[in-house]
């Protein structure tokens, strides 16, 4: 029994161990550079039961033509599952098209109900070198 233990402990370790040099080794090459963005944010805040969501970005790339911000919160429920809070809208995700090189659109929900929440915002930029995506997310207790 002890051995077998013994086996287990040392499986995880060399498993651990080999995800941490493999982790190390992503981030020494460095994040890709960008077509179009430096700076992309999305945060959030509660204050008296309303949240508060601010999504921002600045293009410095050339060809840069648009950008398409989807939107969405969702609830943590059992501590596992993840559901959508609506917010009025289609599919409860606010999507906000633009053409600005310098853009900041803020949301405001009523939250339902204490909990934790996780604010998710997908970013794809559309230009002359193609189309370019990524997402934020942000989580506050409420």
């Amino acid at each position: 029994m002890k051995k077998q233990m013994k086996k287990i402990v040392a499986v995880l370790l060399m498993l651990t161990l080999s995800f941490s040099l493999f982790t190390v080794l992503v981030h020494a090459e460095g994040p890709a550079k960008s077509k179009y963005y430096a700076n992309v944010q999305t945060t959030a805040a509660v204050y008296s039961g309303v949240l508060g969501i601010s999504n921002h970005y600045m293009v410095t790339g050339e060809g840069f033509t648009s950008a398409e911000i989807h939107t969405y919160v969702e609830r943590r429920v059992l501590g596992i599952f993840w559901f959508k809070v609506d917010n009025g809208q289609s599919d409860n995700t606010w999507i906000a098209l633009t053409n600005l090189k310098n853009y900041t659109k803020t949301y405001s929900l009523t939250l339902p109900q204490t909990g934790t929440y996780r604010v998710t915002a997908e970013y794809t930029f559309y230009g002359s070198n193609g189309s370019e995506s990524l997402t934020r997310q942000h989580t506050v207790t409420y």
